[in-house]
């Protein structure tokens, strides 16, 4: 039971539990997002980032099933909530895992290649979402690209001959001969897609090879 407005308004107990449910994962979500900022910028050690990344993602996972008849896509609670924070983005929907799991830093890799390694998997993924969401301007997509392009080119470690990298590097050639104000066919929208597709999947292979 809340006041609304000088009116009380009684919640049925299944509204009460969602709207528990609701507060809970807005916290969640916004933990992440602090937690993801602290551990790039080297202000949380690794075993404990991994610690609680593991609990928040397990709590997640538990609201988001609890929430599902509500929110079947999650997506649709951040932007109801106005929730901008695209690293917990990336962790509790696209990974599923923590960084130091999907990237293997700590021992095995310097903190500078780790933080790299983040940066670029970042940037695969606004550019992928970008593309999923029918952005086609070339001013709209040729920042993207060029953002991941430099990105790879700074992982050092990373294979020069790795499947589909040099197919997206191309697309920077194809979008500076466009004008800024054209737009990507739909013929071309659905092959950077897929070039971009392929080479995160190449890219996601490699991290979880010995190397």
């Amino acid at each position: 039971m809340y006041d609304s407005g000088g009116e009380t308004v009684v919640l049925t107990p299944e509204e009460t539990r969602s709207l528990q449910h609701s507060a809970n994962l807005y916290s969640i979500i916004r933990t992440v997002e602090h937690l993801e900022k602290a551990f790039v910028n080297g202000w949380v050690m690794e075993q404990d980032y991994e610690r609680e990344c593991m609990s928040l993602i397990a709590q997640f996972k538990t609201l988001q099933r609890a929430l599902k008849d509500k929110y079947p896509d999650i997506r649709e609670f951040l932007d109801e909530y106005d929730l901008d924070c695209p690293l917990a983005t990336d962790r509790l929907l696209e990974s599923g895992v923590p960084a130091t799991k999907l990237y293997a830093t700590g021992q095995a890799a310097s903190k500078a290649e780790s933080l790299l390694v983040f940066e670029l998997s970042g940037h695969f993924i606004t550019l992928l979402d970008a593309v999923r969401l029918n952005q086609r301007a070339v001013d709209e997509i040729q920042p993207l690209v060029s953002e991941l392009v430099s990105s790879l080119n700074r992982v050092g470690s990373l294979p020069h001959d790795m499947a589909g990298i040099q197919k997206v590097k191309e697309w920077i050639y194809t979008l500076n001969r466009m004008s800024a104000t054209d737009e990507l066919s739909d013929s071309q929208s659905r092959q950077l897609s897929m070039d971009v597709e392929n080479a995160y999947s190449a890219f996601r292979n490699w991290l979880q090879s010995p190397h």
